[in-house]
């Protein structure tokens, strides 16, 4: 199955998972989830982000990872190279399943109450914006198109609400943040269109080493 097949029953199974918890009942509310203890803070969510990356580097560096990213760039070499193409994919599938369903956890948690609407479809192009800001074939322009597009959406939101500024008070129309989004997505694609930081690493280790030696 090619990336844009895997693209398109990704969306489709999205589709009939908001179907299906939007008409089961999960309480006595129905299909929302209520009184979710407000229990996120940086000291509980800090260590779990720490080590969602530390997974998705040693994943990135390890021979599945590299099984990966051949069967992303040519299909038919990687198979005729001995890599389990199926196997691969859905062992990638599996570690990232298991992350975002601890994300979706914590963001119960940051949010007291959720419904089906919750993860649905601006969830799902927020992600994606993030993904092409910083750039799909790098760990790192994921945590940098995360940065950039929290900061933008949470900025804009807060104008949504209205800002005062002494004497004077004013807010943007309702919808700003959704459209500051994809200005940003157009932006990216037409200027840089493999994202930020392309496929290319910060290497830590070697930023942390330099900074001793200043």
């Amino acid at each position: 199955m090619n990336a844009q097949a895997l693209s398109i029953v990704t969306l489709a199974l999205l589709l009939i998972a908001n179907i299906f918890f939007t008409n089961v009942r999960l309480s006595s509310s129905g299909g929302s989830v209520f009184r979710v203890p407000l229990a996120a803070s940086l000291w509980n969510v800090g260590p779990w982000l720490l080590a969602a990356l530390l997974i998705a580097f040693l994943f990135q560096r390890s021979r599945l990872g590299l099984r990966l990213r051949a069967s992303r760039e040519d299909e038919f070499a990687a198979e005729s190279g001995g890599i389990d193409i199926g196997q691969t994919r859905l062992i990638a599938f599996v570690v990232s399943a298991a992350i975002m369903g601890v994300a979706g956890s914590l963001y119960a948690l940051s949010i007291g109450s959720f419904s089906s609407a919750d993860f649905f479809i601006d969830l799902t192009i927020l992600l994606f914006a993030m993904m092409v800001v910083g750039g799909m074939r790098s760990l790192s322009g994921a945590v940098i198109g995360t940065a950039v597009i929290s900061i933008v959406s949470n900025f804009v939101s807060k104008l949504q609400n209205g800002v005062s500024v002494g004497d004077f008070a004013f807010s943007v129309p309702s919808g700003t943040a959704n459209v500051s989004i994809a200005l940003c997505m157009i932006v990216v694609l037409l200027f840089r269109s493999e994202g930020l930081m392309r496929d290319l690493e910060i290497d830590v280790a070697d930023l942390w080493s330099k900074s001793k030696s200043n």
